[in-house]
């Protein structure tokens, strides 16, 4: 019964790598639960700005 936990794993790992392609999404993650709203919100804060 080792197959079903391994595979529940890898997809998850997967669906990770996918969302966060970049290094630094992963490790705002930690801190951040949604890192990837973080960059279009700051570019949409500075488009206001200007």
């Amino acid at each position: 019964m080792l197959p079903p936990p391994n595979q529940e794993v890898a997809p998850i790992t997967d669906t990770y790598r996918h969302n966060k392609s970049p290094p630094t999404p992963i490790l705002d993650s930690t801190q951040c639960p949604t890192p990837v709203f973080s960059p279009p919100m700051l570019v949409t804060s500075a488009s206001r700005s200007l």
